[in-house]
């Protein structure tokens, strides 16, 4: 009797009694692993961000961290506020997008009543990839992740949700930074949601943060920038008659998101056009001329450059010649450096001209 109990088996079998109990059990080989939850992208929970302890510490960073920043960095000169003194509803932000500066900006831009309670649609697969990134941009800004490549019903029913609760949304209608200064096409988002809730969208127009901080650039150089609001947009109502049929409803929908976004990249292209003309002149202009102007040429790259806004432009570093490199030289050197110098200075200004 005493044998059996303490016994090697017995031993053994009491070992991995202990195992099972402190061990986490393992996968059966046989079966195949369902996988595993994926937590950031589309599926990162921001609802903690939302919480009134939280809306509570951001607004203390943006008020006293993120506007004075922003004020300091981009010196920002707005124009249009008076659209906004006029709206009590949430409303969708638009803006063009040309530097990670631009939300920062904006936000700090705009009144108390809407400073405080919006929501950023921040690119889920940029921004929401690791659990640090997602943090951070989900406690200061608010942000929410959405599916910038494809429709994703996960993302525009939580854009849908915060608006309906008396959400503001600040979104860029491109999808991305703007890889040479120019305008890109809209995309029918911003429009989608507008129509599913009915609120008006501001359409903005926002110059010189690229020349502050642009894409692919870890360079931060203070300057001047504008951020400039237009007429509240506001959404297509589908009639009665078309809602009496699903089909001619969904339909109709369609046709209303499509007209939203062409008439949303039409009045960022005034915008455009009003910053680098003036007020009147871009009244008279033709619409669609507008929003070919705001995409800029389509010509090769170097020209499209040489084109660019000075505003839109990244800082460049200006070339200066080492003038004592030159004085060390032997005379006929430094003849010779001169006279290339010339030449090439020379050559520029004749190709500007016929250019």
């Amino acid at each position: 009797m005493v044998k059996s109990i303490t016994g090697r088996k017995d031993q053994k079998t009491f070992a991995d009694s202990l195992k099972r109990v402190l061990y986490k059990p393992t996968w059966p080989t046989t079966i195949d692993k369902p996988m595993a939850k994926e937590k950031l992208g589309t599926d990162y929970d921001t609802e903690w961000s939302r919480k009134k302890p939280v809306r509570v510490l951001r607004a203390m960073l943006i008020d006293n961290v993120v506007k004075p920043s922003a004020y300091m960095l981009a010196r920002p000169k707005v124009s249009g506020a008076e659209y906004l003194s006029t709206i009590d509803t949430p409303v969708i932000f638009a803006s063009n997008h040309a530097s990670h500066l631009d939300t920062s900006v904006i936000i700090a831009s705009l009144p108390l009543k809407f400073r405080h309670h919006i929501a950023v649609a921040a690119a889920s697969d940029y921004f929401f990839d690791t659990k640090l990134k997602a943090f951070i941009w989900a406690f200061a800004f608010a942000s929410i992740p959405i599916e910038r490549n494809k429709v994703n019903r996960k993302s525009s029913d939580l854009a849908v949700e915060l608006i309906r609760d008396g959400w503001s949304l600040l979104i860029f209608p491109e999808g991305g930074r703007t890889p040479d200064g120019w305008g890109q096409e809209f995309k029918s988002g911003t429009a989608y949601l507008a129509q599913k809730t009915m609120v008006p969208i501001v359409p903005i127009h926002i110059s010189g943060t690229r020349k502050v901080m642009a894409k692919g650039s870890r360079r931060v150089a203070p300057g001047k920038t504008e951020i400039r609001f237009g007429n509240p947009i506001q959404p297509i109502p589908v009639s009665e008659q078309e809602n009496e049929s699903s089909r001619s409803s969904a339909a109709a929908e369609n046709r209303n998101i499509r007209l939203l976004t062409t008439t949303l990249e039409e009045n960022v292209a005034q915008l455009f056009d009003e910053a680098n003309n003036d007020w009147w002149s871009s009244l008279r202009q033709d619409r669609s001329e507008q929003v070919a102007n705001l995409r800029g040429p389509e010509v090769a790259s170097w020209r499209r450059n040489w084109e660019l806004p000075e505003a839109n432009q990244k800082k460049q570093n200006s070339i200066a010649f080492d003038t004592d490199k030159l004085k060390s030289l032997s005379w006929w050197e430094n003849e010779y450096a001169k006279k290339q110098i010339d030449k090439i200075t020379l050559r520029l200004k004749a190709l500007k001209r016929k250019i």
